[in-house]
């Protein structure tokens, strides 16, 4: 539920935000960043509520009584492990995003979309438990 609360309230701000610049400037090349800004910032909260969701389940498994801040500290140790994560998830979902855009490669992006949405089954509990993808592990 905070997860989900999160999300609606950064997605609320970037909607505003692409709101006021468009009735600044109109069309711009500066909705680009803005929307690459917004995707990253969406997808960093979300790995970051699913590493604390995965750090709560491993103390859990360890025999544990685990609550909400017992994961966000785990998400919390984690966090340069997540934000590698979250730029690289928004970079990949950009080009599939783009590959989707031609016309004759439409099926070739949907299958590789499909493929990708399984990643983070397997990343973000290595993220969680092992501290993968930062610079330090």
């Amino acid at each position: 539920m905070i997860s989900a609360g999160c999300l609606a309230v950064i997605s609320g701000f970037w909607i505003v935000e692409g709101a006021w610049l468009y009735a600044v400037r109109g069309r711009s090349l500066l909705f680009v960043p803005l929307v690459v800004a917004g995707l990253y910032s969406l997808a960093f909260v979300g790995v970051f509520f699913s590493v604390a969701l995965a750090g709560a389940a491993a103390e859990v498994i360890a025999g544990g009584e685990p609550s909400f801040s017992d994961g966000v500290d785990v998400a919390w140790t984690r966090l340069g492990g997540i934000a590698g994560w979250a730029r690289y998830s928004t970079f990949v979902a950009l080009v599939l995003g783009f590959v989707k855009s031609i016309k004759g490669l439409r099926w070739l992006g949907t299958a590789a979309e499909v493929a990708w949405s399984f990643a983070p089954i397997f990343v973000v509990p290595l993220i969680a438990l092992e501290g993968r993808f930062s610079k330090r592990a």
